[in-house]
């Protein structure tokens, strides 16, 4: 079940991305987070993310750089029109 956030500012987030925008990898702040594609980029435009990966960055200083990379397992998924993610915002980075 898919609940709408009690708070009527932070209920809907809305990213519009011109040529030359992007968005850094960030943790939501949200416990879900959703996106919906609308129009995918003529390039680049790739979505990235890693999941469940909080704890490994929680614990960076732990890792050479190599090792944490590796352990991060970022996905890519296809970018199309109509394409609908549903991730763990604030676990996935």
């Amino acid at each position: 079940e898919l609940h709408l956030s009690a708070d009527p500012l932070g209920c809907l987030y809305l990213n519009i991305f011109n040529r030359g925008d992007q968005l850094g990898w960030h943790f939501d702040r949200s416990e879900f987070s959703v996106n919906l594609i609308l129009q995918p980029g003529i390039s680049g435009g790739e979505f990235e993310f890693a999941p469940d990966s909080r704890p490994i960055i929680d614990t960076w200083d732990k890792f050479l750089p190599d090792e944490a990379g590796s352990l991060l397992k970022a996905k890519c998924p296809p970018i199309t029109a109509g394409s609908l993610y549903i991730f763990q915002g604030r676990e996935a980075l």
